[in-house]
């Protein structure tokens, strides 16, 4: 499968491609409030709370308590599972616990989408990179965006895990046209190393400037063989651009 992912001309891009590597963001940085966010059903018995807990407690690394007497007290003493509102705020913690715990690449199926190429690729003035999810295993766990026009539900009988992929798999209905797939990382934004041969090609925004495109090119001499190339091209009768495989020479050529 190609995804395909936007990117400005930057010293992090050119640092990506020249060691190969897949930046990862934190949902706290991503561009929509809305995403990553999930509709919360807090009820549950005396024992899923407790098992919920046993898995999921996110603040117990600097507590003068021990774990066991933490869900002891929120079970037995504050009796949890009666309080609704109470439940619903703790709900909120494991979650924004994990949200803030992991880490996400974002890519695209398209590469040939106005908006994205203005909103990501600055303003066409950079470029999108192709990748062959098959060529590198790290790409095995890529996941399908899902658009709706209400939040995931989740409840405390969910897994840590079930809880992240509907996190980072649930996006507004407004963002389908980007097509989206995600990677996750449970490290955060540590960088991922990619096999050099997923890199398949190099598209150049329509307005991407020859100094630029003297960099990607530099960064790009640690590959071999070369990824293919390509530009982004408007078509001349209609809002569309054409994807347009060149050579380095055709790249660089000067008017």
């Amino acid at each position: 499968m190609k995804l395909y992912k936007y990117r400005r001309v930057n010293n992090d891009t050119l640092s990506s491609i020249r060691e190969s590597t897949l930046w990862f963001s934190s949902p706290a940085d991503f561009n929509d409030p809305y995403d990553c966010q999930l509709s919360m059903d807090p009820s549950g018995t005396k024992e899923a709370w407790r098992l919920f807990l046993v898995n999921n407690l996110p603040f117990v690394k600097n507590s003068p308590v021990s774990k066991n007497e933490l869900i002891r007290r929120f079970i037995d003493d504050k009796q949890i599972h009666t309080r609704p509102g109470y439940a619903k705020e703790l709900f909120q913690r494991v979650i924004d616990e994990i949200r803030s715990s992991i880490g996400v690449c974002c890519f695209s199926r398209i590469d040939n989408s106005i908006p994205m190429w203005s909103h990501y690729a600055d303003g066409h003035k950079g470029i999108c990179i192709e990748y062959d999810s098959e060529k590198d295993i790290g790409f095995g766990n890529v996941k399908k965006v899902n658009y709706s026009e209400e939040y995931p539900n989740t409840s405390i009988r969910d897994t840590k895990d079930e809880i992240m992929n509907k996190l980072i798999t649930s996006k507004a209905r407004a963002w389908d046209y980007e097509d989206e797939y995600r990677l996750v990382s449970k490290t955060g934004k540590v960088p991922l190393m990619a096999d050099r041969k997923s890199m398949t090609g190099i598209i150049f925004g329509c307005l991407c400037p020859l100094q630029a495109k003297e960099k990607i090119l530099n960064a790009l001499k640690a590959y071999v063989p070369m990824p293919k190339l390509y530009e982004a091209k408007a078509k001349q009768d209609k809002y569309e651009i054409s994807i347009v495989e060149c050579d380095e020479n055709s790249i660089l050529w000067r008017y």
